[in-house]
């Protein structure tokens, strides 16, 4: 990941308001994604100024200390899946009843397609957006054929409720 400094990162918001820019790059992403999660979990700040001062102080922090396999192990463990379900593990228990260890690489995949909007995706809830969103994350990894459909990955999916958060 790209080093920040305060500095840096005031440059690159103020530039990035006022233009339209394309999709950021994948680090980028992904810093801002794992410092929203370690906001969720540290943060105390109380009114909103003190809120964006925190999230700039984390983001620099994270892009100066933190790996991209750090970052991306943080976001696995810490985000939600469900009301009461956060984490890789808590969620390849509730939806499949394994281990996460023990997930075939679809399902993987599957958890991987969760991350964006579980309740909006819901596999059992919203079958169809699952489907669509499975699709597009397996098309984007070069995942394709029979193997990697989204009827593969939902083959040990338990009977749960809708996911609601």
């Amino acid at each position: 990941m790209r080093r920040l400094d305060p500095v840096t990162f005031w440059i690159d918001f103020f530039v990035s308001t006022r233009r339209f820019p394309e999709r950021p790059p994948p680090e980028e992403i992904l810093l801002h994604r794992a410092t929203r999660v370690a906001q969720f979990k540290h943060s105390r700040a109380r009114t909103q100024g003190e809120h964006h001062v925190a999230s700039i102080a984390l983001a620099v922090n994270v892009s100066r200390q933190w790996t991209r396999d750090e970052a991306v192990n943080t976001i696995l463990a810490e985000s939600g899946f469900r009301k009461d379900v956060t984490g890789i593990e808590s969620a390849a228990e509730s939806y499949f009843g394994v281990p996460a260890a023990g997930l075939r690489p679809q399902e993987s995949l599957a958890l991987i397609a969760l991350l964006k909007g579980p309740s909006g995706y819901d596999p059992i809830c919203r079958r169809e957006r699952f489907e669509q969103r499975y699709a597009h994350v397996a098309g984007k990894l070069g995942k394709t054929g029979p193997e990697w459909s989204p009827a593969a990955a939902l083959s040990r999916l338990r009977p749960i409720g809708c996911a609601r958060r």
